[in-house]
């Protein structure tokens, strides 16, 4: 190379490179010092006026190699990038895609506020959320049970001992009764928090994330058959819905309720606000008054339709339909669900399919909410501001178990 650029200078092109600037003699060297092997890569000092023909670009090719290697046209730059490039573009997708998880940063996998596409990459069951009731299970009476396909491999796996039964209590809606009767027939339940944990690693927080259900349920298994999910307010970032339902080692049971009766279950505190909707006689003013702070009250705001969506639900009748359809969904993932209004034949039947012996307690015959809120006036607004928790009811008695025949008005 170095005699190549020798035979191209003069000393007088070397007087003219010394007379030039440092900054111009790396910017822009005179003629004698372009040489052709760099013809492609410079700008030519004079303009053509022939075209260029066919044979000019052969021997321009042929001229323009450095040591042999001809320079690669723009064309096949592109097909020689395009490979890299298409992975690159395939990698980038496939990171966007993927779900970031705090708790992987914080050590805290409880303060992740979602689930809905880690069920769907980890769940090990498909569960169409409005499949059919399309599986007969048949009970220790021999009497058949209509279930899903989820719920029946969940109530086998409970008869091998291998199924945790989580009860989903939404305050008022027979807690009591569910530890009671399932309880005290099925091997230490806990069916409230514990004030002394078993051990450390045992999960006093709920809801559970879906990626930790299953280790979960197998600490818990090991203390207890029954527990209790007891929600007598909205759940926190992590609700109901990032649960693993699914899960072959969980049964749960969820006892639906007619939200106007449940608004008046009687409550310590709200006796104390409200002592004229709770029984309490006192003059008609005060009456009348203490009732519509009660039906304006937070309390009597969608209650179970808040406890199974989320804190930012509800708003009375004006409440998104969304949190409806979530609700919904969330409900035709359980394993059972139980109508209230006849609460006994449900236990009856739950106890059939689990194997369990049980001694049901008496029924208690109840005045309808009609007749309990003496004007009409705020009877009409209370059904109006529950109208979606009321809706949400129907749908769940459709999902029961065991249909009740009574008909009872509202």
């Amino acid at each position: 190379m170095t005699s190549k650029f020798a035979t191209t200078i003069d000393e007088k092109d070397l007087e003219m490179i010394d007379q030039l600037p440092h900054s111009k003699r790396l910017r822009d060297p005179p003629a004698p010092l372009r040489s052709e092997l760099f013809a492609d890569f410079s700008e030519s000092d004079e303009v053509s006026d022939k075209p260029d023909s066919n044979d000019d670009d052969d021997e321009n090719s042929e001229n323009s190699s450095i040591d042999g290697l001809a320079p690669l046209s723009p064309v096949s730059w592109a097909l020689l990038m395009l490979p890299f490039l298409l992975l690159a573009m395939g990698l980038g997708i496939a990171y966007a895609g993927r779900r970031f998880d705090p708790g992987q940063l914080l050590g805290n996998s409880n303060e992740v506020d979602t689930v809905s596409d880690i069920n769907k990459a980890e769940s090990p069951l498909v569960y169409d959320l409005h499949q059919p009731q399309d599986t007969s299970l048949r009970g220790i009476s021999n009497r058949q049970y209509n279930v899903s396909a989820t719920a029946a491999e969940q109530i086998r796996a409970y008869r091998q001992r291998d199924a945790l039964i989580i009860h989903i209590e939404v305050e008022y809606h027979a807690g009591h009764a569910i530890c009671t009767v399932l309880g005290n027939y099925t091997p230490g339940p806990d069916c409230w928090q514990l004030k002394d944990l078993p051990d450390p690693s045992y999960p006093y927080y709920y809801p559970w994330l879906h990626r930790d259900t299953a280790a979960n349920a197998a600490v818990v298994r090991s203390q207890f058959d029954l527990i209790s999910w007891k929600f007598n307010h909205p759940p926190g970032q992590v609700t109901l819905s990032d649960t693993n339902w699914e899960h072959s080692s969980v049964l749960s049971i969820y006892v639906a309720r007619d939200p106007m009766t449940r608004m008046l279950a009687y409550d310590k505190k709200g006796a104390e606000l409200w002592p004229a909707v709770f029984g309490a006689r006192i003059n008609p003013d005060q009456a009348h008054s203490q009732w519509w702070a009660f039906a304006r009250s937070p309390y009597t705001d969608n209650f179970a339709l808040r406890a199974l969506t989320s804190s930012e639900c509800c708003r009375g009748s004006h409440t998104p339909k969304k949190f409806l359809e979530q609700a919904k969904a969330l409900l035709e993932r359980f394993s059972i669900i139980l109508d209230m209004e006849c609460l006994e034949e449900g236990l009856e039947a739950v106890a059939d399919l689990l194997g369990l012996q049980i001694a049901l307690p008496q029924k208690k015959n109840q005045a309808s909410a009609r007749e309990r809120i003496p004007e009409a006036e705020v009877y009409d607004f209370l059904v109006a501001k529950n109208s979606m928790d009321i809706e949400l009811y129907e749908f769940a008695k459709t999902r029961s178990l065991v249909q009740c025949s009574s008909g009872r008005k509202r």
